[in-house]
């Protein structure tokens, strides 16, 4: 025992020396205002352990974690005697002063039985190293540090070929083994394929995305520039005659597993103003064949840039209110550029809006947000540099619409507040729905819009009459929609 004794005794005279030489400079800097921490195994077998810390009086520093192992054995935390009957610290514990100026503290792991969990790369690269758990103790499942090309991380499983218990990274666990015993966990994967940015023209840099395969992923909006120009959209081919993406829309499995897809910024000369949008139409969802249905079935709100030139909607600092008679329920940060006499559509993604019949599909949004329209008291509005609103009319206390002003258009059905007269209520707004009949805004809800049912009562013509109403989004481009031209009819959707 003695001869054992003396060993460790010297080897704290050692550890502390080594310690004393490493921070002699930064020693003699703080004269008598810093102490040493060094960190003990404690009985572990394995691991190089945390680096020795010089600490300044008066200020704080965190604990390291550990990174000392010890078979059959879980860490519990960090004590000032090797029996743990010294004060106790988490591993990553805020703490100041724990020894006076010109001293050094050891800090000594705590061990408690348990078991190992071991992490396998199967197929990946690199290493790590094995957990040590406590028995009865709740542990939180590391996230992979392995990496395999074309393949991103998903989660862990018991069994190599996934057919064992999943385990989600930084899910929490507790007894996954007896105590002393190993337990197994295999990376699991999902290919992956990169999507590649280009100025094509323009300036800056973006970083590529790594998109999972079978998953939708939303098109980025772009960061690159290009003085005199104004980004529209992405395409596979520089000249722009390929396929043509907007930014937001949803895309999946663009390229094989391993992949590169290259896409280039389009541009159009000319700088986006910041003008007058009209709301074209709005809408709840429904069955689409009796009188309780709207015949759409999402809630929607298509607007319209009634102008010869786009309108920047990040930029202008655009704000889509939604709300019922008595008050403002959502607030959507419009985002993207509105090309000149085109739409732009927002449409919910709210999973409780279901329609299982006969529809006609909406075309990919430009943006999607969780909302629904009332039935039929509802109003909308689009203002400017106001993401909320207390007034339950915008448009008598910030109305009506001028260049560079904050007000730019509402729409009020039933009860609700309304630009001069409401819109009426009752079967007008559900199952049919109010639409805009005129690009001249009046300012007086009841002149300018009428409704348009489209329900699905005898729809064996159907894209003869929808196309002069259907919503569109930016990526179809300018249009009438009084006329519907240039044409582009709906596509059903028959279960």
């Amino acid at each position: 025992m003695k001869k054992n004794q003396s060993r460790f005794a010297a080897l704290m005279a050692i550890m502390v020396i080594g310690a004393v030489l490493i921070f002699a400079g930064s020693c003699e800097a703080l004269g008598d205002h810093g102490f040493i921490i060094i960190y003990d195994g404690n009985g572990s077998t394995g691991g190089t352990g945390p680096d020795s810390v010089l600490a300044r009086i008066g200020e704080d520093i965190t604990l390291a974690d550990n990174t000392f192992t010890r078979p059959g054995h879980g860490f519990l935390g960090w004590n000032t005697q090797a029996n743990g009957l010294g004060r106790s610290f988490n591993a990553g514990q805020v703490v100041s002063d724990l020894a006076a100026a010109g001293e050094t503290i050891i800090l000594f792991a705590q061990w408690r039985p348990g078991y190992t969990v071991a992490f396998h790369a199967n197929g990946g690269d690199g290493t790590m190293a094995p957990a040590s758990f406590i028995t009865g103790r709740a542990h939180t499942l590391p996230n992979s540090t392995f990496t395999r090309a074309g393949y991103a991380f998903a989660s862990w499983n018991t069994e190599a070929d996934g057919d064992g218990t999943t385990f989600t990274a930084n899910q929490s666990v507790t007894n996954l083994a007896l105590t002393g015993e190993t337990f197994n966990l295999y990376a699991q994967w999902r290919e992956t394929y990169t999507v590649t940015f280009h100025a094509n023209g323009g300036e800056g840099t973006m970083a590529p995305l790594t998109f999972l395969r079978d998953t939708a992923h939303n098109m980025p909006f772009s960061t690159f520039t290009r003085t005199g120009y104004t980004f529209t959209s992405w395409n596979t081919q520089a000249d722009g005659g390929g396929t043509a993406f907007t930014a937001g829309q949803s895309v999946t499995n663009l390229a094989a597993a391993g992949g590169n897809f290259n896409l280039y910024a389009q541009w159009v000369e000319g700088v986006p103003q910041v003008g007058k949008i009209l709301i074209l139409q709005a809408n709840t969802f429904g069955n689409t064949n009796h009188n309780s249905g709207s015949g759409l079935h999402k809630s929607a709100v298509e607007l319209f840039n009634n102008n010869d030139f786009p309108v920047d909607l990040t930029g202008g600092n655009f704000f889509l209110h939604i709300g019922t008679a008595t008050a403002w329920t959502y607030s959507i940060k419009l985002e993207g550029i509105i090309p000149a006499n085109s739409s732009f559509l927002v449409v919910s993604n709210d999973p409780g809006e279901v329609n299982a019949g006969t529809y006609a599909l909406f075309p990919t949004p430009d943006q999607e947000y969780n909302f629904t329209i009332a039935n039929e008291d509802f109003k909308v509005a689009v203002l400017r540099n106001m993401p909320t609103l207390s007034v339950l009319n915008p448009f008598t206390v910030y109305g009506p619409y001028t260049d560079g002003g904050n007000y730019i258009d509402m729409l009020g059905i039933g009860s609700a507040a309304a630009e001069g007269t409401s819109f009426p209520s009752g079967d007008r707004s559900r199952p049919r729905v109010p639409r805009r009949n005129s690009l001249t805004d009046t300012d007086n809800n009841a002149a300018d819009f009428t409704d348009v049912d489209y329900r699905n009562a005898n729809w064996a013509n159907v894209t003869s009459v929808l196309y002069r109403y259907w919503p569109r989004n930016s990526a179809m481009g300018a249009w009438n929609p009084m006329t519907g031209l240039p044409r582009m009819d709906p596509v059903l959707r028959i279960p």
